[in-house]
């Protein structure tokens, strides 16, 4: 058996918005069994408040499932993870291609300024995207990161400050480009 939890505190506003009117909090929580290393199943929940909305809470399924097509591919399978194939030639060096639900609703909602369109409003994204992600750890302390992808549904809404719908566009599809780097402890 395993249990996980985390939380957190988010303010994501335009430069002039109050500050207190622009936190949202929220967490995820769960319980799962592991049959084996490749397959678990579970159960769990996110929670997250919404500005100038109800709180989101969702109930998670947790089903993981992973293959080991070769010792270099493996294939896994999971909510809420995706789908993601990884490729790992050496063990410096891992490429995966995939796409999961977990950016459906871990996208922060942002309070817009007092002035403009929507004075007080909010603005929501909800998107999908499909990700290439290499990771290469040249040294033992160190991983840079490389990731790209295709957004293929984004939406986005502007709510006014009583909540109600102001817009709400979908866009075409959308390429991205990401590089990072951090401390790896290996």
């Amino acid at each position: 058996w395993s249990a996980f939890a985390t939380t957190y505190v988010a303010a994501t506003g335009e430069r002039d918005a109050d500050f207190d009117d622009s936190l949202t909090f929220g967490g995820v929580a769960g319980v799962a069994y592991a049959f084996n290393d490749n397959f678990s199943l579970g159960v769990g929940a996110l929670v997250r408040t919404q500005l100038e909305d109800d709180p989101l809470i969702l109930p998670l399924p947790i089903i993981r499932f992973r293959l080991d097509l070769s010792e270099a591919w493996r294939l896994t399978i999971g909510v809420p993870d995706g789908l993601r194939l990884t490729f790992a030639p050496l063990d410096e060096l891992e490429i995966s291609l995939g796409s999961g639900l977990t950016s459906l609703v871990t996208l922060p909602d942002a309070r817009l300024d007092d002035e403009d369109f929507a004075p007080e409003g909010v603005f929501r994204q909800t998107q999908l995207p499909i990700t290439l992600v290499v990771d290469w750890r040249p040294l033992p302390f160190l991983k840079l990161s490389f990731e790209g992808g295709l957004i293929v549904y984004r939406k986005y809404e502007i709510d006014d400050a009583r909540g109600n719908s102001l817009t709400d566009v979908h866009t075409d599809p959308t390429g991205y480009v990401q590089l990072g780097g951090s401390p790896s402890a290996g």
